[in-house]
């Protein structure tokens, strides 16, 4: 009863979803449900799509790329990677209503910061904002995505790490 609950708090906080019932993904949609992790998980690895890094990797300093040639599909690589920050934004805007819900607990008598974003919320408050934020970034919420078809990515001839396809098998189609 919690989950479906959570879910359905969920779908009025965050304009625009529906409620998935189970990952899909065939020749021309996905769709997956993903918590927070998994979205930053499939846009860094669809960012990778962007090429594979050449000379120097130091931290700190911007990194070259040299681009793979993938065609139309840099459109739903960048189709994909929209809906996605989209997703994350709304998700964090979510979490900035739990947080700012808890902006009349604030006690500034407190010495230190007690959790929930760094408020000085009494103990109680605080462990309970933390909860929600954890289980609203927990949460698994659908996510329509445009497919990759795996022959499209021509391995033959983009040297496109293994680490990478991993990241991307649940919008890759066509997989051998």
């Amino acid at each position: 009863m919690k989950l479906k609950l959570t879910t359905i708090l969920l779908a009025l906080m965050i304009p625009g979803i529906s409620l998935a019932q189970e990952n899909h993904c065939d020749s021309t949609k996905c769709n997956l449900l993903l918590n927070s992790q998994d979205i930053i998980f499939l846009y860094n690895n669809l960012a990778e799509l962007d090429g594979r890094p050449t000379g120097d990797i130091t931290p700190g300093k911007p990194v070259q790329r040299v681009p793979y040639s993938l065609g139309s599909i840099v459109l739903v690589q960048g189709r994909d990677m929209a809906e996605l920050r989209k997703v994350a934004q709304d998700i964090d805007t979510a979490k900035k209503k739990i947080e700012s819900s808890y902006d009349s607990f604030i006690n500034e008598s407190l010495k230190e910061p007690t959790g929930c974003n760094g408020k000085k919320l009494p103990l109680d408050k605080s462990k309970e904002c933390d909860e929600k934020v954890l289980e609203l970034i927990n949460t698994k919420i659908p996510v329509n995505l445009s497919p990759i078809s795996a022959k499209k990515l021509d391995l033959d001839h983009n040297n496109i790490p293994g680490s990478v396809i991993s990241g991307l098998t649940s919008i890759l189609t066509d997989l051998p």
